[in-house]
């Protein structure tokens, strides 16, 4: 099985959410909110690209680890309440 070598996210108004060519974490990660969307994380693995070493979440303003990647999608944006999350990773 070849590493994980980029993370994404969506937001959704259904269960049925994909996006085309990465893999699903079959969690919602808003999963017991009562309003907002469903978000999903989405991995790639693909073979030659160098893998996810780490992966941190950065709430509102904090400092952005240098040379990382943004999941540019607000992990939080869909309850329309708290602090904006975002994860960033690093690959090799």
């Amino acid at each position: 099985l070849d590493p994980i070598t980029a993370i994404s996210a969506r937001q959704c108004f259904t269960d049925d959410c994909y996006m085309e060519g990465w893999d699903r974490v079959e969690k919602d990660v808003n999963e017991g909110v009562i309003v907002g969307f469903r978000v999903y994380l989405f991995y790639q693995r693909i073979k030659g690209e160098p893998p996810v070493r780490d992966v941190v979440v950065v709430l509102n303003d904090q400092s952005i680890p240098e040379g990382y990647t943004k999941v540019d999608v607000d992990l939080n944006a869909a309850t329309f309440r708290g602090a904006s999350i975002h994860l960033w990773y690093k690959t090799a």
